[in-house]
């Protein structure tokens, strides 16, 4: 068999996938930011994956300010897990969260355990205030080293880096690990996370 004939019957089949959607968001950016820096002085921050800054306890989903945002991010939920996932009942948002990172400060790797989707909104992105990243769940740095790659795609990726911006959402799988770059800013960046599970 020469090599031409083998290259037109190779073929291949993805058998799994993974997806991290984006999207746009309109938000009051700045009555958002006065209402997390007023919040975070005067009540007390969870420590879960945050190393450094603040980190709010879940926020009252019927609040004036978080109210209509939930309701808008369950639509794009449902969207994502009724037609991409295919799932036979809708989700909804369960929980959500602020984080303020100042300098240096940074999220380390984790999931969202016993929830469905979860995602991420940016309110204050300063310039080098770091990247979302996600970690490839086949842990494929067990097989292979950085140096045999040639070029990065996503048959031999470890790791993907998505950028934030003001007002971009991502919506990814729960069980998706993830991380937080440190924000080399002196500024703050500030973002909500969330949770969602069936209803």
């Amino acid at each position: 068999m020469s090599i031409s004939t083998m290259k037109e019957i190779l073929r291949a089949t993805e058998v799994f996938k993974t997806v991290v959607y984006s999207y746009d968001l309109k938000l009051d950016n700045r009555r958002l930011n006065k209402y997390c820096l007023d919040y975070a002085k005067n009540n007390e921050k969870s420590i879960i994956s945050n190393v450094g800054g603040y980190q709010s306890k879940n926020l009252d989903l019927n609040h004036k300010y978080f109210k209509s945002i939930t309701e808008f991010i369950n639509v794009i939920l449902n969207e994502i897990s009724l037609n991409q996932f295919q799932f036979n009942q809708p989700v909804s948002v369960t929980n959500m969260w602020f984080n303020i990172n100042k300098y240096k400060d940074y999220n380390r790797e984790h999931q969202h355990t016993g929830s469905v989707l979860s995602g991420v909104f940016y309110l204050d992105v300063p310039k080098n205030c770091g990247n979302i990243n996600f970690i490839n769940p086949l842990e494929m740095n067990w097989y292979y080293n950085s140096d045999k790659v040639k070029n990065y795609n996503i048959l031999n990726s470890s790791e993907y880096f998505f950028p934030v911006y003001k007002n971009v959402l991502y919506v990814f799988p729960s069980w998706l690990t993830h991380r937080v770059e440190p924000n080399l800013s002196k500024k703050d960046r500030i973002s909500f996370s969330f949770n969602s599970n069936f209803i």
